[in-house]
């Protein structure tokens, strides 16, 4: 792993810190307009059901009233870093393909074709495509935003999904040209992409590949995205109005390919409307669907005859610095049994009823929503690497097979560091972590507590034993939640050649169900080694009225774009 795909890890895993601090109630039973130029010109509901209003306004037209989290930072694709800007990014722009439920459809690429490696595909474009504005989308456009996002100079924060690329990751540290990117431009209709592996046509689905305007993009440079009237689109819906902190107004774009498919005339994302605001605001009809972080809260809107979706999102996990924060440390944790021992002994199911209250408890490293090649892919390899209640026998088992391998006794065990985010809902965490490995093995730790900031740089720097930290999902291949794991340098100071290869393995998989079939030896692998403690999976629930239809699961999450509102 290189530096800066450090610093990308590390922005995600502070992002997750973040979220896991904004938790519901615990369940017992279980986020000016300057000078520069304009560039505009699942359950069922109940019987008694009396949900949000959602409908037409009063000049017919089709109105979507949504929760959001907060303010996006920027709507330029390769500055996207938030959940409320990738959704918004996937309704706004039109990838070569859109991603809809898990499977690859036409986007503004009417046809490919992919050679048998899976490793260079042509897209041919729609004739006429155009930017909400009416002028044209070509092939160099999809160009420019893919090479642009690897601007060695720029440090884009989606950097990362290009170096699915030819020579990507090699231009974007400086290594070679532009041109020995594997992105060619063979005429104004053709795009022919050539990857550094085998890559899958759900790749093709995210917002980070939608085009851009060259002469808009370089005029308007840093304020690019940064409001409604600098950026240019080219998907089903367009930004009209963005209110800082208080709404943004999509509205539908008539010069989209696919228009006659979108029913809805425009989607009012009202900002701050989560939590208990937005299960009032729910119940009061002033909203149509909003996205849930507590699951008391979702209970609470589909006793009402609300349908929701859950999504699970991310890792929390308890991070292990393989090396050490010392090299007395570094002697224990570098042991595949100590490391075992420390995963058997949380109780997965009391964190979640007590620190992470909106989560799932974890049994394995793959998420339960990762695509697999007909279905999910827990579901086509079943596997539970670890019980959701600790293994008390079996944990004290390992630390005394890890002991007799180093030579140690039980007194020979240092105090190990934690390191967290001093947030109260981390520090909780954390603490009650300790105290299971206090109890069940006697393993003392002590707590260091930073600022976010304080507390990355320590990473970066391995000055940590353990850190409260998590791993999010892959957008579009499950295998991503591994990369981080992988390679001669990794932020977790892992050296496991076995785990090395087995994932090289599965990234040059040939098809879909031999990736899956590798990526599950590498899952576990991974779990044999204990390479993470892997605590539990970051949930979100979907809740939105009886009266919309047509709701999807994009990349990103939820997708209304093809919705509908009752009459």
């Amino acid at each position: 792993m290189n530096l800066k795909r450090m610093i990308l890890l590390l922005l995600c895993a502070a992002m997750l810190l973040s979220l896991a601090a904004c938790g519901g109630s615990p369940d017992p039973a279980g986020e000016p307009a300057g000078t520069e130029p304009s560039a505009n010109g699942g359950a069922s509901a109940s019987d008694d059901a009396s949900a949000s209003s959602g409908g037409a306004s009063a000049g017919g037209e089709k109105v979507l009233n949504v929760g959001w989290s907060y303010d996006p930072a920027s709507l330029d694709p390769a500055r996207a870093a938030m959940d409320s800007e990738y959704r918004l990014l996937l309704s706004t722009g039109e990838a070569l393909l859109r991603g809809v439920d898990g499977e690859a459809r036409p986007g503004a690429a009417e046809s490919y074709e992919v050679n048998d490696q899976q490793t260079e595909y042509t897209f041919h474009l729609r004739e006429g495509l155009t930017y909400s504005d009416g002028s044209p989308v070509t092939a160099e456009d999809y160009a420019y935003a893919m090479l642009r996002l690897l601007d060695p100079e720029a440090g884009y924060e989606q950097a990362e999904t290009a170096f699915i690329f030819q020579n990507a990751e090699a231009y974007y540290n400086g290594e070679c040209a532009a041109e020995d990117v594997g992105v060619e431009v063979v005429d104004a209709q053709t795009l022919r992409l050539t990857m550094e592996y085998p890559t899958y046509p759900i790749s093709f689905c995210t917002w980070e590949f939608a085009p851009i305007k060259k002469d808009l993009a370089e005029e308007l440079d840093i304020a690019y995205g940064s409001d409604a009237d600098k950026v240019l689109t080219n998907g089903p819906f367009t930004v009209t109005s963005w209110v800082r902190d208080s709404e943004i107004v999509l509205e539908k774009n008539p010069n989209y390919w696919d228009a006659d498919s979108v029913k809805l005339d425009r989607i009012v994302l009202k900002v701050g409307a989560e939590g208990d605001t937005a299960v009032d605001m729910m119940t009061a009809g002033e909203l149509d669907a909003a996205t849930i972080t507590g699951q008391v809260q979702a209970d609470a809107l589909t006793a009402q005859g609300f349908l929701c979706l859950t999504d699970t999102t991310g890792a929390q996990c308890a991070h292990i610095n393989h090396k050490g924060k010392t090299e007395e440390t570094g002697l224990f944790l570098s042991n595949a049994n100590f490391r075992k021992a420390l995963s058997y002994a949380v109780d997965r199911s009391a964190m979640v009823a007590t620190a992470y209250t909106t989560d799932i408890p974890a049994t394995r490293v793959c998420l339960p929503n990762d695509m697999g090649v007909s279905g999910t892919y827990n579901d086509e390899h079943p596997y539970e690497a670890w019980s959701t209640s600790p293994d008390a026998e079996k944990a004290r088992e390992c630390l005394n097979k890890a002991l007799s391998e180093l030579g140690k006794t039980a007194a020979d065990i240092p105090t190990f560091t934690v390191l967290c985010f001093d947030s109260a809902n981390n520090m909780i965490a954390m603490n009650a972590i300790m105290d299971m490995w206090s109890q069940t093995l006697g393993i003392a730790c002590e707590i260091d507590a930073q600022p976010i900031q304080n507390m990355l740089q320590k990473v970066m720097e391995g000055d940590y034993d353990f850190w409260k930290g998590g791993v999010e999902k892959d957008k579009v291949d499950s295998i991503g939640i591994f990369r981080e794991y992988y390679g001669p340098v990794t932020l977790f100071g892992i050296e496991n050649e076995e785990f090395d290869a087995l994932f090289n393995a599965a990234q040059a998989a040939t098809s879909w169900e031999a990736r899956k079939d590798a990526m599950f030896e590498l899952e576990q692998c991974f779990c044999d080694n204990m390479l993470d403690v892997v605590v539990t999976w970051i949930s979100e629930f979907y809740i939105y009225s009886p009266s919309v239809t047509g709701v999807t699961m994009d990349p990103s999450g939820i997708s209304f774009v093809y919705a509908d509102l009752a009459a």
